[in-house]
């Protein structure tokens, strides 16, 4: 399964947006696909519905177009009509009524996928395709359109006889988050919840993206800006168009601080109860005293990283040079953390090496 098929087929909104979809397409309608300029793997999603119409529908077959520069109707009377059937045609009818109640033509065997649909050449469509719809009899079988429209044509008013799927609602983070996960094969375990985050976060609703810095997993965490550039630099979308992102410094550092306090925080918390449990009972014998605020503190539990330093230097308690090292780190991580600083990814590194 190629990462595409991934996307669509595994991830709860993309799998939705397909099955409400082909869903309309199996009941007899015509829809317009309102996509994002990002939308990932097009040619996946193309296939995984036509694949699904394939499946429900014997009578008709999915034909692949680019939008055609001319008119609807007379575009679809040159391509699918007989010749002799052309010439029955006359100008005072309308194309639409003419091909909606024609019923020996090759366009009723036709669903008819419209490629890059420009928001004026939508307009078009969708007032052919009402019109034709409208013309034809109750129950005789007609041609089908999907169009395959930019977001923004979105802003049109809806049209009798088509349905409308807009895309921008499936780049839902925990989708994103769990997609990296399905791709994080080759990461640590102890490293993949963190970097997934990152990436989903980092990343947003550019989901290719998301899949191309996966791939490059170990060199993101060193420096996220660079692994993305090498990608600006080096690879293109699925679609041949080359990747954007607009670099921001403040938005890279927020995004770190955020998956590293997501996902070090209760390891942080999780080592210094850990170590008070070891400790509790030589620990006890320093209680109480009294922390930098002037609060009392009479419970080894309520020991926080920074009195547990103290009292080991003031000689109440005794430790290896290591556990040391390893209390400071987490003291130092805890309290850049606490104040929206981020820490550096040796620094991740050494947390995760600790053992709990």
């Amino acid at each position: 399964m190629n990462t595409g098929e991934i996307w669509w087929s595994h991830m709860t909104q993309p799998r939705l947006f397909l099955r409400r979809v082909s869903d309309a397409l199996l009941q007899k309608r015509s829809v317009t696909l309102l996509l994002p300029d990002k939308t990932p793997w097009r040619e996946s999603m193309r296939e995984l519905i036509a694949d699904e119409l394939d499946r429900g529908n014997a009578v008709k077959t999915v034909e692949f177009i680019q939008c055609p520069q001319e008119e609807p109707g007379p575009w679809l009377l040159e391509h699918y009509c007989r010749s002799d059937k052309r010439a029955t045609y006359r100008p005072g009818i309308g194309y639409a009524a003419f091909l909606g109640e024609s019923e020996d033509i090759t366009l009723n065997q036709r669903i008819l996928w419209l490629c890059d649909v420009s928001v004026s050449a939508c307009a078009r469509w969708m007032d052919f395709i009402a019109e034709y719809t409208a013309h034809a009899a109750k129950g005789r079988e007609l041609a089908q359109f999907i169009l395959e429209a930019d977001d923004a044509s979105a802003a049109l008013p809806t049209r009798r006889g088509s349905d409308c799927f807009a895309a921008d609602t499936m780049f839902h983070e925990s989708d994103r988050y769990v997609f990296c996960m399905l791709l994080a094969d080759h990461i640590r375990e102890d490293i993949k919840p963190y970097l997934c985050d990152l990436i989903a976060s980092l990343c947003a609703d550019d989901i290719e993206l998301c899949a191309a810095c996966m791939r490059h997993g170990d060199m993101f965490l060193r420096d996220p800006f660079a692994c993305i550039r090498q990608i600006i630099a080096q690879e293109s979308r699925s679609d041949g168009r080359p990747f954007a992102f607009v670099f921001d410094d403040s938005v890279q550092r927020n995004a770190v601080w955020m998956s590293q306090l997501k996902f070090l925080f209760p390891r942080i918390e999780r080592f210094r109860s850990h170590f008070v449990q070891k400790y509790a009972r030589l620990l006890a014998l320093s209680l109480p005293v009294q922390d930098a605020f002037g609060n009392i503190i009479s419970h080894v539990q309520d020991l926080e990283r920074g009195m547990l330093i103290c009292i080991i230097g003031q000689g109440g308690l005794n430790v290896t040079t290591e556990e040391y090292h390893q209390l400071d780190l987490f003291r130092h991580a805890r309290n850049e953390l606490a104040h929206m600083n981020p820490i550096t990814q040796e620094e991740v590194e050494q947390l995760l090496a600790v053992p709990l």
